[in-house]
């Protein structure tokens, strides 16, 4: 008996340092560019140079992150039939509302999802649901929000796709799926109005049917 209470102590053990670890490196690999980067955002206000810095950054996290998954020997899912079909589909019809500016745009989303759920990989399994949305969430709405009306229009569209995004992503493992639902429905949001209004990249974009 002594012997199994022992092993089990051991095991809960190595089980909470993995449970650590894995804030650790989601603390370095995603929470400390994105803190950075949110603290130059603050101090820039024209689009182009926000718009590169962002981008920096997204891809600083999927470096880090892709190095910490592959120091995990955590698989990450690789792009399908499906997703590349879905994808290119996408830039059909963002190109469609947006001109040439979707293509622009279906970039950018996919570099969004490919962050974004490279931090949902490093986190699946390893933490309950409710903690990778609470983690991975709130980092992906911020960076949206420029100015105060954004928190009434942005924030809750942008809170909604982060959750459906992790949920897809969970259930089908298909990320180039996510950018392409992505890309679309943001380039007919910002066809409407509704996001993007102050962006000049987007300004030939028709605001009305």
């Amino acid at each position: 008996m002594a012997i199994k209470r022992s092993r089990t102590r051991i095991q809960a053990t190595k089980t909470r340092g993995k449970i650590v670890n894995t804030y650790l490196e989601w603390l370095i690999t995603f929470a400390l560019p994105w803190l950075v980067g949110i603290i130059f955002l603050r101090q820039i206000h024209k689009t182009t140079p926000r718009i590169i810095l962002v981008h920096f950054f997204l891809f600083e996290s999927i470096a880090l992150g892709m190095l910490a998954l592959n120091r995990e020997g955590i698989n990450t899912p690789h792009g399908t039939i499906i997703g590349i079909i879905s994808i290119f589909t996408a830039i059909l019809i963002t190109t469609s509302i947006l001109g040439w500016n979707g293509l622009l745009y279906t970039i950018s989303a996919t570099i969004q999802e490919i962050c974004m759920l490279t931090a949902v990989t490093l986190l699946a399994g390893r933490v309950p649901p409710g903690v990778i949305f609470l983690l991975i969430v709130p980092m992906y709405v911020l960076p949206h929000i420029n100015e105060p009306r954004d928190w009434r229009d942005k924030a809750p569209l942008t809170a909604a796709w982060g959750i459906i995004t992790i949920v897809l992503f969970l259930w089908i493992q298909e990320p180039l799926l996510n950018a392409s639902i992505h890309a679309i429905l943001g380039a007919w949001l910002i066809r409407k109005g509704i996001v993007h209004r102050q962006h000049n990249i987007y300004k030939h974009a028709k605001t009305t049917d």
